[in-house]
Formats: structure tokens, C-alpha cells, sequence
């Protein structure tokens, strides 16, 4: 394999490959830190010679001054080049050092299991036995120099006693160093696992949205003309009407023209278009008349279900500022889910409550329901995902849309058997309640 082939193992990305250089940086420097403070009480306690302890404080600065030099060419230099030559130069200035200090009476030979270690870890196979058969080149040439007197061995100092406790305190700083490097290691790729889970569930989805869009433009096409006729009847048909029916054709009337509205943004979900991008104006919707509408609309299912409903509006804004039809939306399917919720429930209460908290007005909605399963509160969000034989899967998706596209947020808590809250938050508007 040639240089230019490198790459590191698993496949990170650069910037990926990047953090691994600056934990090889850092470990430098604290190789950097350790050796000197060793090399200092080595020498105090002439434990090595006099001129083996300034060859060793010569190497030390050798590692800060290589390393600093490493931290300049970080940027620079391809992150697989950055960790060959860190890998390199540190099995070169390690077996120098060793050797001027005892060699293989020396218990920091172990330091030569964490190169071995690292390699097996960071690089491909075929490099990774590179480094190791390098290790075993450069302390099988040494030891075998130093055999045959071509180069002397230079002793350490130290007694049965010390033997034993240097390799002890050796062998644990290998340990640790192995556990670090593994540990952020494996944090990274923890990270990218997730970041390629969340990008296939994405994919998964726009696949689902276009399908759906495709469905939603021939829905349009086919509902388009009989609700146009629809609607021209009933327009007719007001001008005929007892004056106490007027209010029910009123209201047919608005649910008419809602279908075209829902319709149209089921295309522009599914079409992931945003508030600005659908011609969406500046507004501020009316609380009041909001609720005053979706309770009226739903009356008929509440009184047949027997299910009892409070509507408390505590806050001191008369408007939010988002369009009518949209705070309607939000409000309906929020209550449409409360009613399903309740439905086969002993106690079937749901409340409705407005009111100011720091600087958002919240919508909060709360049932008496079942709660909703911890396996799917996750999902719940996820466009087309339904657990209703009948459900399309899409109210609770389209209303966080278009919470999000006006700059607020939903959230939820659940409790089986308890029931479920729903909280929207709005952004504050300072002059909202004084239109």
C-alpha cells in the first residue's frame, strides 16, 4: 500500500480524523511532562549518568519542540500523514531514550504495547503490522548491538525492589493512557453511528414524503372541482336559509374553504416547504374566536361521547402571531387526539389552558387518556406514523410543522394510564394583546 492510499480505519471523516490528531498531541505532551519529571529525579537520585540524564532532557526537548511543531502543521497536513509521522518519530525518540536510560532493564519498555495498541486501532491492517514489526526491528537491532558490545548497554540504577515498582508504575501508565485513548475513541464512533442512524431515518422519510407528494398533487386535482361546486351550492343556498340556520351554512361554508386550505398544506408539507416559501403573511390570530370555532365544530363528538371539556384562557395576550387558520389547525388535532384518548376511558375530561410563562404564551392541552406507549412517545412526530386504524398519520406532524415554522416548539409528557399534556410555546408578541 503506498502513502497516498492511507486512510484511517473505521472510515472518519477529516474533521473526525482531526480530533484524533489533537488526542495525539495532548498525549505528547504529557509524554512531554512525565519524561521530563522522571529524567529530573532520575538525576537526582543518580539513578542514570550524568551525561545519559542530559542526552535524555535533550530528547524531552526534542518531543515538546517536535511537538509543537506537530500543532503548527495540524491544519496543514493530511490527518493519516499527521499520525504516520507522530507515529514514527515518537518509536524513534522512545527507543532512544530507553536505551540511554537501561534499555531493557528499564520498565518503561512496556510504553512500546501502547504504539502497538494505538496502530491496531487507528490504522489498516497492513500498516498497523508495519508498526509492529518496526517495533520489533528497532528493539530486536538495539538488543542485538548491544549483545555483540557494537554499543554499550548503559545500567540503571535500581534495586529488587525498585525493579518491581517501576514496572508496576510503567505498566499502569500504559493502562490508563490505552483506557483514554480507546474511551474518546470510542465516543467518536458512538457519534457517528448516531449522526448515520439519524441520516438513514432522514432518508427514510423523504422517500415517504415523496410518495406522499406524488399522492397529495392527484388528491388536490380530484377534490378541487366537486369542492368548488360545493361551495358555489352552499354560497347559493345561504341567501335561502332560515335566519337561525344561517350560522350552520356559515359554518359549512368555512369548513368548505378549510379543505382547500388543508389540502394545500398537506402538498406544502409534504413538499418540506417553509412559512415564507408558502407566501405566509404577517399575522395575529384571534384566541377567543380560535377556540370559539374548533369548540363549535367539535360539540357534536362531545356530547355524544359524553366527554366533559374546560377551556381556561389565562393569558393577557388576545393574539398570537401566527395565521387564524393555523392556530385552528393546531388546536383542533391537538383536541381530535384528546378525544381519541378519552373515548374508552372511565373519566373522560380534557382541558384547554392559554397563559404566559417567561417570554412565550403556552397552549397547553391535557386529557384523561390511556398515555401514550413509552416504545412509540419517539415517533409520535414522524410524518404517516399512526397507531389509528383510520388515521393518516400526519396531524401531529403538521402541527409541530407549522409550530416550528412561526419560531415555536411542542413538547409533551405522558403517563400511562394518567393521560397526556401537549405544550406549544409561542414566542412572545409585546403588542399582540393590545390589537
Amino acid at each position: 500500500m503506498r502513502l497516498m492510499e492511507f486512510k484511517l480505519v473505521p472510515d472518519l471523516s477529516q474533521e473526525e480524523e482531526g480530533e484524533i490528531v489533537r488526542w495525539f498531541i495532548n498525549l505528547r505532551w504529557l509524554a512531554f511532562a512525565s519524561s521530563t519529571t522522571l529524567i529530573f529525579f532520575s538525576t537526582i537520585f543518580r539513578l542514570v549518568q550524568p551525561l545519559n540524564s542530559l542526552i535524555l532532557f535533550v530528547l524531552c526537548a526534542i518531543v515538546g519542540i517536535s511537538n509543537i511543531l506537530f500543532s503548527r502543521i495540524q491544519m496543514k497536513l493530511k490527518p493519516s500523514y499527521h499520525l504516520i509521522f507522530q507515529m514514527y518519530s515518537d518509536l524513534i525518540i522512545l527507543s532512544l531514550m530507553l536505551y540511554f536510560s537501561g534499555w531493557y532493564k528499564n520498565p518503561f519498555l512496556s510504553v512500546y504495547l501502547f504504539h502497538i495498541f494505538i496502530a491496531s486501532v487507528i490504522f489498516p491492517r497492513k500498516i498497523s503490522l508495519l508498526v509492529v514489526f518496526s517495533v520489533i526491528f528497532i528493539f530486536s537491532l538495539i538488543t542485538f548491538l548491544i549483545s555483540f558490545d557494537v554499543i554499550p548497554l548503559f545500567d540503571i540504577k535500581l534495586s529488587h525492589h525498585f525493579v518491581g515498582l517501576g514496572w508496576l508504575f510503567a505498566f499502569s501508565i500504559v493502562i490508563l493512557i490505552s483506557w483514554y485513548f480507546a474511551f474518546k475513541l470510542s465516543e467518536l464512533l458512538k457519534e457517528k453511528i448516531r449522526k448515520e442512524k439519524e441520516l438513514r431515518l432522514e432518508l427514510i422519510q423523504s422517500s415517504k414524503v415523496a410518495t406522499a407528494g406524488e399522492i397529495a398533487s392527484q388528491l388536490f386535482h380530484d377534490v378541487s372541482t366537486p369542492m368548488t361546486v360545493l361551495l358555489s351550492q352552499v354560497e347559493r343556498l345561504k341567501t335561502k336559509v332560515p335566519p337561525e340556520m344561517q350560522k350552520d351554512f356559515d359554518l359549512l361554508e368555512n369548513q368548505v374553504k378549510k379543505v382547500f386550505s388543508s389540502v394545500s398544506k398537506f402538498l406544502s408539507f409534504v413538499r418540506k416547504r417553509k412559512g415564507v416559501e408558502m407566501g405566509m403573511k404577517e399575522e395575529l390570530a384571534d384566541i377567543h374566536r380560535a377556540v370559539d370555532e374548533v369548540l363549535y365544530l367539535v360539540r357534536g363528538k362531545l356530547e355524544k361521547l359524553k366527554i366533559d371539556i374546560k377551556c381556561e384562557i389565562l393569558t393577557q395576550s388576545k393574539f398570537l402571531p401566527l395565521n387564524q387558520n393555523d392556530l385552528e389547525h393546531i388546536i383542533l388535532n391537538l383536541i381530535l387526539n384528546s378525544i381519541d384518548a378519552v373515548r374508552k376511558t372511565e373519566q373522560k375530561f380534557i382541558l384547554i389552558r392559554f397563559y404566559d410563562k417567561y417570554d412565550s404564551v403556552v397552549i397547553e392541552v391535557k386529557d384523561t387518556g390511556e398515555g401514550i406507549p413509552d416504545d412509540i412517545k419517539d415517533k409520535i412526530f414522524e410524518p404517516f406514523f399512526t397507531t389509528k386504524e383510520e388515521g393518516t398519520g400526519i396531524g401531529l406532524s403538521s402541527v409541530k410543522r407549522i409550530v416550528e415554522s412561526y419560531g415555536g416548539k411542542i413538547e409533551f409528557s405522558s403517563q400511562k394510564g394518567k393521560g397526556t399534556t401537549f405544550y406549544i410555546y409561542f414566542p412572545y408578541e409585546k403588542n399582540s394583546h393590545s390589537r
